[in-house]
């Protein structure tokens, strides 16, 4: 198991990683010549679930480091 500090940092760091991506394609589709324009179509919707996908992953970490969140035994 990670420390917390270390779950913290991991889970910034994916958030992020993911916007950076997000971002960049983003405003890449709005310069970008048709052909290349019809990928970044299709990669925009993926990346926006990876972000959403860690900032939900990050949140639930933040709660278990921090002992924000419920304990289970078992």
């Amino acid at each position: 198991m990670l420390e917390p500090a270390t779950d913290l940092r991991l889970g910034r760091r994916l958030v992020l990683d993911e916007l950076f991506d997000l971002s960049l394609y983003r405003a890449l589709h709005r310069i970008a010549p048709a052909p290349q324009r019809a990928i970044l179509d299709q990669l925009i919707p993926i990346e926006t679930r990876h972000h959403a996908f860690c900032r939900s992953s990050s949140a639930s970490i933040c709660r278990v480091s921090t002992g924000a969140a419920g304990s289970s035994s078992g």
